[in-house]
């Protein structure tokens, strides 16, 4: 699975950067294709989500600190394919796409 990462933490970067197939970026330059999903850390500061869909052709998925679920609720209003903890996508330090919920994976 090809992955891009939008993230501003060096935590989750260092953790998604140590997965095959993943790219991490702070940001979007400009439309994004290419890529099986794209997940959004929706703690990351003020994102225009509408603006992140649009630039997004295919799966995009935010991933949000379980005590925000206003972000969670954001992201789907955005248009958001899918949302999850963060805890649900990384278990003891390890990331897990299976959780993302694009294509074949199970959600």
């Amino acid at each position: 699975m090809k992955v891009l990462v939008l993230t501003r933490s060096l935590m989750d970067a260092s953790r998604f950067e140590a997965v095959e197939g993943t790219v991490v970026s702070p940001a979007l330059a400009g439309p994004v294709n290419g890529f099986d999903a794209v997940m959004v850390d929706l703690s990351s500061g003020n994102l225009e989500l509408e603006e992140v869909r649009r630039l997004v052709h295919g799966c995009l998925v935010g991933y949000y600190p379980h005590v925000r679920r206003d972000l969670a609720k954001a992201a789907l209003a955005a248009g958001f394919d899918s949302v999850l903890p963060r805890s649900n996508l990384m278990r003891n330090g390890i990331v897990d796409f299976s959780r993302v919920g694009c294509g074949a994976a199970p959600q």
